[in-house]
């Protein structure tokens, strides 16, 4: 995955849980799915204060501060 495909999928996820956290609903399965994407795993995410993300190609790693992720199960 690029770059700036990761950056728009972890925009996209906090905008979520933002509104998530105004209206008090849930989407099941998008934050799976995002997770997915974004971690490429399965099973459970705990709170994190930082993504670090892994490219495959440079072996670099991209933080995203203040991301909080609640626990899912797929």
């Amino acid at each position: 995955m690029r770059v700036q495909k990761i950056n728009k999928l972890l925009i996209f996820k906090n905008n979520y849980q933002n509104l998530q956290r105004e209206y008090k609903f849930e989407i099941f399965g998008l934050v799976q799915y995002l997770n997915d994407k974004i971690f490429k795993t399965r099973g459970r995410v705990t709170h994190l204060n930082s993504i670090a993300l892994r490219f495959d190609d440079k072996f670099a790693t991209f933080k995203r501060r203040n991301a909080r992720m609640k626990r899912y199960y797929l």
